[in-house]
């Protein structure tokens, strides 16, 4: 390994050739539930929105946000075939594992990006295939990215952490940031 990439030699003809193949890099996963802040450290960003005209729910009963009450919620807008969001799977995984459904829920906002990815059929066969085990709202038409995310942009992923009271604590678009997403969820979960 060279400079976070994977060296592969590949032997054409006589002429060896270096060829270089990169590798995202693996998400540091800490099974740890204590945290290196506190609570009063992350500010109120805001209320969190309602998801509204969802088009159902996949691995749940619920139907609202608000059946998670009093729960750390870690909610996260993804589509499937986002390779971006396939990489924060492992930590949300280990989250999940760490404090489960007891304390924490986790909720995935399937958003779609290509007319594919709606079926959800199709969500729940790579929901299965990825690992993702938590509550999946199905958001076809993308209505709520509206409500969460400012103006009309739309990221993959985009993840939230809403405290116990309804307040938006964490918000980060795109990979990476694992430690303080653990650090705020642990945080969260301390103040309840």
């Amino acid at each position: 390994i060279v400079g976070g990439a994977v060296i592969v030699w590949v032997q054409v003809g006589g002429d060896p050739s270096p060829r270089t193949e990169r590798r995202p890099p693996e998400p540091s996963v800490i099974n740890r539930t204590e945290s290196r802040i506190e609570a009063a450290d992350l500010p109120v960003l805001r209320p969190a929105p309602d998801l509204v005209e969802l088009d159902g729910w996949l691995q749940t009963e619920a139907d609202s946000l608000d059946d998670f009450e009093g729960k750390v919620l870690v909610v996260q807008f993804w589509t499937f075939s986002c390779r971006n969001c396939k990489a924060t799977i492992p930590n949300l995984q280990e989250i999940y594992s760490t404090y489960g459904r007891h304390q924490v829920e986790i909720v995935g906002v399937h958003a779609p990006e290509f007319s594919f990815e709606e079926d959800p059929a199709a969500v729940l066969t790579a929901a299965t295939e990825l690992g993702v085990n938590w509550p999946i709202a199905l958001d076809t038409g993308k209505r709520n990215f509206h409500g969460w995310q400012e103006g009309r942009t739309a990221y993959w992923p985009r993840t939230y952490v809403i405290d116990g009271h309804g307040q938006i604590r964490f918000d980060h678009i795109g990979e990476g940031k694992y430690e303080e997403l653990r650090d705020a969820v642990a945080a969260l979960v301390a103040e309840l």
